[in-house]
């Protein structure tokens, strides 16, 4: 089974808008026969000062390739062209030759 790490837009959305996309992605994930890996790694800014963190994002995204080393390819969620780490996450799935899949757009009127 392959394992597909889920890349998503998660700046200005609240906890439960990322949960919602990230069931979404799961869903859709499983229902082509692969695992899902959560990408995002939540941690509170005070356990990341108290480990010299100065860089939250940089951080998140060092967590992610973690993950991403341990996978075959890389979902993207809807809106992940605006989002900057979610470019970073494409650029490095291209260069090391991983499988990338993309949520369709709904279309609405």
């Amino acid at each position: 089974m392959k394992k597909i790490i889920v890349s998503q837009p998660i700046e200005g959305k609240d906890i439960d808008e990322v949960a919602k996309t990230w069931q979404e992605a799961k869903k859709y994930l499983e229902s082509q026969d692969c695992e899902a890996v959560h990408g995002f790694v939540a941690q509170s800014d005070s356990l990341l000062r108290q480990f010299g963190i100065k860089n939250k994002n940089l951080f998140n995204m060092s967590k992610f390739f973690e993950n991403l080393s341990k996978c075959d390819g890389v979902y993207f969620t809807n809106g992940w062209t605006i989002d900057k780490n979610c470019r970073i996450a494409r650029l490095a799935s291209i260069i090391y030759n991983l499988e990338i899949m993309e949520e369709e757009y709904e279309e609405t009127d």
